[in-house]
């Protein structure tokens, strides 16, 4: 019968997961909230017009702080889950750890990794070590450094921004025609008119290079991959091979 060896990371993965949907919902309540700030309803010189008025492009550049903190708390979460990976490989060599905690390397290159397995991987053994050096950015799995760098960053307001809509589509039309909208944000007027939005992409920037939902979503599929992999080679001694792309 096979063992949940890695408890720990699965925990912080399932903390990370949890955080993903959260920050989904945060960015489209921030997008709601902009649209909702862009329509002027029924004035007294149009009572049956609507008015969209375009926000200022300084008003749409930060997000407010909670998908910032989220976005930090995906990636510090997926970076212990790592962490607890090699420290219980460790353990389990060694029970009397001493010294420099083990930790997860991230490295750049072949010679970053020998330089920085010394230390932090001490206690695996060299088969442990291959695998970890197969693991590493430059081997492919380049989802370890946008990790290494969001949690290093997550700090700063750098982290996370939000640059505008790169697609909206909107209707005007009677709000008793609601249901041929499903999906769209409803925004009803005074007037019985409609503002229906649909909604797409948003350009929000993940350290100002990264499709924040695309990267923190490859993040966290990629640390569960791993997870599994050390899970599936402590229960039957071979690491199954990981392909990415």
């Amino acid at each position: 019968m096979s063992t949940i060896h890695f408890q720990d990371s699965w925990d912080r993965i399932e903390s990370a997961h949890v955080e993903y949907g959260q920050f989904l919902n945060e960015i489209d309540r921030t997008m709601h909230s902009q649209v909702r700030r862009m329509i002027r309803g029924p004035s007294s010189e149009d009572p049956n017009g609507v008015v969209i008025q375009l926000l200022h492009p300084r008003e749409l550049i930060e997000l407010t702080n909670r998908p910032r903190v989220l976005a930090g708390q995906i990636a510090e979460n997926l970076r212990s889950a790592l962490d607890y990976i090699v420290f219980h490989l460790s353990e389990r060599n060694d029970e009397a750890l001493d010294g420099r905690l083990p930790a997860f390397v991230i490295a750049d290159d072949a010679a970053s990794f020998q330089r920085t397995s010394g230390t932090a991987l001490k206690y695996l053994d060299a088969h442990q070590k291959k695998i970890m050096e197969g693991l590493q950015p430059y081997q492919g799995h380049d989802y370890l450094a946008i990790i290494r760098e969001a949690s290093n960053r997550s700090k700063h307001r750098s982290l996370l921004t939000l640059r505008n809509f790169t697609y909206t589509k909107t209707v005007f039309d009677s709000a008793d025609n609601a249901s041929e909208y499903e999906g769209w944000w409803h925004f009803v007027q005074p007037n019985g008119q409609a503002v229906y939005v649909k909604r797409g992409d948003h350009d929000v920037s993940l350290l100002g290079k990264y499709n924040a939902t695309v990267a923190l979503k490859y993040m966290l599929d990629g640390v569960k991959v791993v997870a599994w992999s050390f899970e599936r080679y402590l229960n039957t001694g071979r690491f199954p091979e990981i392909v990415t792309g």
